[in-house]
């Protein structure tokens, strides 16, 4: 655990080297409410010697955020289709364009929150296809038990996204200020890997279900 510590802490004062501690003589950000308040040298990078803004770095800086948001636009995409059409329940099927429209627009919202608050320049934050993954599971079940009322399951399957996001914000912001989110240094290498390895396995599913237009258990087709 202290070497864990001890990383992190250097990690900290190179990845973050606009934040107190960090060193330097650089503008530092000063902590708000919601994180951190931004500063225009992340934007505009500065040449440290000229003083004026630097154009190379400034270029990198669009380029980057070009690629990230047609990176964020097709993992929306994917966490839609994982959401609604891997349970086959045809309420459901009819959901996805709007569903598109629903990650696009929480995958907005949450970079621009990031980038404004957040505490380290580089950082990335969208949606997550974990969570995808649950909620299409989530949306199967919903579709068995109102099979008699159909009308009823899309509502359903909006009010859980709807409630388990508020959810899920609400405790991270409890686990941030606990500063408990070092425990996560603590989770097996192994068990991280399976667990992303199964990600991928099921994600492949998806892709073959919706280009085939076939139901498949595991990786076989079974209607």
């Amino acid at each position: 655990l202290k070497l864990c510590l001890i990383k992190t802490n250097f990690a900290q004062s190179v990845m973050e080297p606009l934040l107190p501690g960090a060193g330097g003589k650089k503008p530092l950000k000063a902590p708000s409410p919601f994180g951190w308040w931004p500063l225009w040298q992340e934007i505009v990078p500065q040449d440290a010697e000229g003083g004026g803004t630097d154009k190379a770095l400034l270029v990198a800086n669009l380029g980057a955020g070009v690629m990230i948001g047609i990176r964020q636009g097709l993992s929306a995409i994917m966490t839609a289709s994982l959401i609604f059409t891997t349970a086959g329940v045809p309420q459901l099927n009819d959901m996805f364009g709007m569903g598109i429209s629903m990650m696009w627009f929480s995958s907005m919202i949450s970079a621009l929150w990031y980038g404004l608050f957040g505490r380290m320049q580089f950082g990335l934050i969208g949606i997550n296809d974990v969570i995808g993954i649950l909620w299409g599971t989530i949306g199967g079940q919903v579709g068995v038990a109102l099979a008699d009322d159909p009308s009823k399951i899309a509502p359903t399957q909006l009010a859980i996204i709807g409630v388990s996001t508020v959810l899920t914000g609400l405790a991270s912001i409890l686990f941030g200020q606990l500063g408990l989110g070092k425990l996560m240094l603590l989770f097996p290498a192994p068990v991280t890997s399976g667990f992303l390895g199964s990600i991928g396995l099921f994600i492949f599913k998806s892709a073959l279900q919706i280009a085939s237009g076939v139901h498949f258990r595991y990786l076989w087709p079974v209607s």
